[in-house]
């Protein structure tokens, strides 16, 4: 008996403990705090009436008559009190049942979170904001949203006159842990669209962009518009490229009908 009630008064005191430093933590949430002081109080009664109900077990009958007489009607009602205690302590639990529940549930999203932010994912929706703004004051480029592939979701697709673009946008807090993972997944994902891969990082302080170690895929940190800036600096060089081949083989081409002029017209003058 002994040992069941300093079993049952250590169960409480833990409990109480737990919901002190739950009113510590619940400072700055007023519905948090009123919940916790209430299962507190409840947990406080049921640790009274459990010390009243195992009292006569942890101490021996004085010889005093009065005392003596609460002390027989102490262990005599011993079981009501101690179900009035598990009553007590019932509603300590219901009452802190739903900050319990908000608890496992931020713990279970923060870990859902921390996984995808090792494996590098990024949002399956755009947000309508940037869609928006893009169509609206992007450049004059085609834009499409959220395309899906085998490999995973392209957030934006940017169409230019040159070529295309696969922007896999990656959250900050993904980008510390799960850098390496988007590269490869927006790697594959633009391979799918015959695109080029772009990483982009949505943060205030911009950065030089980078072209990711042995794949070719771009690393972008900052603002849309340093992506778009890339964009139109690579477009630019690749209409130089293209332009500079277009007149070599103009070139090659007006030399070849020279030459054949030149061959066609000695070919009469030696008949």
């Amino acid at each position: 008996m002994i040992v069941i009630a300093i079993s049952l008064l250590v169960v409480l005191l833990a409990l109480r403990e737990v919901s002190t430093n739950r009113i510590h933590r619940a400072r700055g949430n007023s519905q948090a705090l009123r919940r916790w002081r209430a299962a507190r109080r409840w947990l406080n009664l049921a640790l009274l009436l459990t010390l009243l109900a195992f009292l006569p077990a942890l101490i021996d009958a004085p010889q005093v008559p009065i005392i003596a007489e609460a002390h027989t009607m102490l262990r005599l009602a011993g079981p009501l009190i101690l179900g009035a205690a598990g009553f007590a302590l019932a509603l300590a639990v219901r009452t802190a049942t739903p900050e319990v529940q908000r608890e496992v549930q931020t713990r279970r999203t923060a870990r859902q979170r921390r996984e995808r932010a090792h494996h590098g994912h990024n949002p399956e929706r755009t947000s309508t904001q940037l869609q928006e703004w893009l169509q609206h004051y992007g450049p004059r480029h085609r834009y499409r949203f959220d395309q899906p592939t085998r490999a995973g979701v392209a957030n934006i697709v940017i169409h230019t006159q040159e070529t295309r673009y696969a922007v896999y946008l990656l959250p900050p807090e993904h980008a510390e842990h799960g850098m390496q993972t988007a590269i490869t997944r927006c790697e594959a994902i633009a391979g799918e669209l015959q695109a080029h891969g772009l990483v982009w990082v949505p943060q205030e302080t911009p950065t030089e962009p980078q072209h990711a170690r042995g794949r070719p895929v771009y690393v972008v940190r900052g603002s849309i518009n340093e992506a778009l800036k890339l964009i139109e600096r690579n477009d630019n060089q690749q209409r130089r490229r293209r332009e500079r081949r277009q007149q070599s083989q103009r070139r090659a081409a007006r030399d070849g009908q020279q030459e054949s002029a030149q061959r066609s017209d000695a070919h009469q003058q030696w008949n």
